[in-house]
Formats: structure tokens, C-alpha cells, sequence
């Protein structure tokens, strides 16, 4: 009931001020003496718990991101446990990374293997073309074939390289 008395006070007094601040007519402020109430205190047990609607936050977060993209193996921390830096906190799963990592070693071994044979090629072209055995192109070709191998062993290194470190 004493709700519902305040809710109309207040509806009362908002109308009020609406009213007098719409007038044209400007009134010079009059200096009336403001009521004071007083009570007397009063001594009462407070309730220690509080029933309220709320939400609650950690005191302190953190954003786990991982470098690169994989599945969960396991989970190395419980929840609301403390950690402290460098502690070990997820475990993942490195199944694709070390299958992308042997599949880099295969590719580097099987270009390693052209590239010897292209500088052999090259080599054994050189001494051809100083006897005009061969056309001076088709030289030209197999040097382009070895330096282009060789370019493709320096990728296949950064690669294999690569998977290493995501390991």
C-alpha cells in the first residue's frame, strides 16, 4: 500500500513540474524556508544475507588462444583452480600436425632426390655443351630445372621447419 502511495507521489509531483515548466509567465524565485523532519533512531537487527537478483564475475580472466589450429586432447586444470605461468593447461591433439609434419620430411626427401639428380644433370650438361654435343637451350633448360629444384628444397625446409615449431 505504501508503494502504490509513493508511486502516485511521485507521479503527482512529475506532473507538477511539467505544468510549471511549460508557462510562459517567469516568477521571481521565492525564498521559502525548506521542512525539516526528524526521527528518533532506532536500534534493530540487521539481516546478514540478502536475497537479490545478480550476476557474478571471475575476480580476474584470461583469453586462452592457441597459435594454431587443433582439437583438444585434454584439459590439464580444473575449474576455479589458481595457475600460475608457464603451467601446463590444455593438451592437444597433434595427430594432423605430425601427419602434416611427416608428409613436409616426405616431400623435402623426394625433391632432395630430384634436386641431386638435376645438379648431376647439370653437370654432366656442362661438359656436353663445351664439346657442342648439346644445344646451348637445352643446357639452359636443365640449369632452370636444377635452380628451380633447388627453390623448391629451400620451401620444402621452411615447411618441415614450420610443422616442427606448431609441434
Amino acid at each position: 500500500m505504501r508503494k502504490i502511495t509513493v508511486c502516485w507521489v511521485l507521479v503527482l509531483c512529475t506532473a507538477a513540474v511539467f505544468i510549471t515548466a511549460c508557462t510562459s509567465e517567469k516568477k521571481p524565485p521565492v525564498n521559502r524556508p525548506v521542512p525539516v523532519v526528524v526521527a528518533a533512531a532506532v536500534q534493530k537487527t540487521i539481516p546478514v544475507q540478502m536475497n537479490a537478483m545478480g550476476a557474478v564475475e571471475a575476480f580476474q580472466t584470461i583469453s586462452v588462444r592457441s597459435q594454431i589450429t587443433a582439437q583438444i586432447g585434454k584439459v590439464l586444470f580444473k575449474e576455479g583452480q589458481d595457475v600460475k605461468k608457464g603451467d601446463l593447461l590444455l593438451r592437444l591433439d597433434c595427430r594432423t600436425i605430425e601427419a602434416a609434419l611427416s608428409q613436409a620430411q616426405a616431400n623435402l626427401a623426394r625433391d632432395k632426390a630430384q634436386a641431386d639428380y638435376a645438379r648431376e644433370q647439370a653437370r654432366r650438361y656442362a661438359d656436353l655443351v663445351k664439346k657442342d654435343y648439346v644445344a646451348r637451350e637445352e643446357y639452359d633448360q636443365v640449369l632452370a630445372n636444377a635452380a628451380a629444384l633447388e627453390a623448391t628444397l629451400k620451401a620444402d625446409e621452411a615447411l618441415v621447419e614450420s610443422n616442427r615449431v606448431q609441434m
